[in-house]
């Protein structure tokens, strides 16, 4: 017999069964945990064996919550038995906030430095509690990363700031061995930050190997393309591996740093590289 849906919906009630999924309880208590702030940034993505995977807008909020492991543990150790969360481990990549969609520019910017306010220790919740413990524990930190003010035991820079800093130096000098390949190592080192010799030399000899694939595929194939990609870089590449200025490289030099056909292919009649004598 046919029944209305209204009288089949008002005899429905929930029925007491199985337990939630253990990392359904973390999530949902997660923003309470760790604050609205950091609760942004980050999202518990799986748990297995104890050790919950957490994601993360970048690897200075890595850095944070990776600081204060262990009063989220403690926090996460108040859940249901299911959700045992023995430790933590951080994995870069993208956060959806539950509500909609993330505001335009969350998550570009590294986290704050440390509140030093901390909740009153008297105070009966224990949230409050361990935001005031987690805010101790940043307040007694040695010393703060420059970059993006997570707390640190030494030094100036946090390690993926470090890595970062670095790694912009190497870009600047790898732009200045393809623009100004005839530049010493003074104004390169100068120019892109602060590199030491070792490090313009390992630059070098990368961009000398990514070039030179290039230009064996030019002269496997025998195919250029139009806008003179492959001359600009066999010009950058001739001015890098001889060290000669671009007025100092003869027709002679350049077949003997890339070969009579590969030569050829490249410049032809021409008469070679900018500033380069026949």
């Amino acid at each position: 017999m046919l029944r209305p849906l209204r009288a089949v919906v008002s005899e429905w009630a929930p029925v007491q069964g199985h337990a939630l999924d253990p990392l359904v309880s973390i999530v949902g208590a997660w923003e309470g945990i760790v604050g609205r702030e950091v609760a942004q940034n980050t999202r518990p993505q799986q748990l297995a064996s104890g050790t919950l995977i957490v994601v993360t807008t970048s690897s200075a909020w890595s850095q944070q919550l990776a600081f204060l492991e262990p009063q989220v543990l403690e926090a996460l150790g108040a859940l249901p038995e299911g959700c045992r969360v023995t430790r933590l481990r951080f994995r870069v990549g993208r956060v959806q906030l539950r509500g909609g969609p993330r505001p335009a520019g969350a998550g570009r910017h590294a986290p704050p430095p440390p509140s030093r306010s901390p909740a009153k220790p008297s105070d009966p919740d224990p949230i409050a509690r361990l935001r005031a413990r987690i805010s101790d524990a940043q307040t007694r930190a040695e010393a703060h990363c420059r970059g993006c003010g997570v707390p640190l035991e030494g030094g100036q820079r946090c390690a993926p700031c470090a890595f970062e800093e670095r790694r912009g130096r190497l870009e600047r000098a790898q732009r200045l061995m393809y623009e100004t390949p005839w530049l010493g190592f003074e104004a390169i080192a100068e120019h892109s930050g602060g590199l030491d010799r070792r490090d313009c030399e390992e630059v070098r000899r990368e961009l000398l190997r990514r070039w030179w694939e290039t230009l064996a595929r030019v002269e496997r194939t025998g195919r250029l393309r139009s806008d003179g990609f492959e001359r600009r870089i066999a010009s950058s590449y001739l001015l890098l591996q001889s060290g000669l200025a671009p007025d100092q490289v003869s027709r002679a030099a350049m077949r003997n740093l890339l070969g009579d056909h590969l030569e050829a292919l490249l410049f032809g009649a021409s008469e070679g590289p900018p500033g380069s004598r026949t």
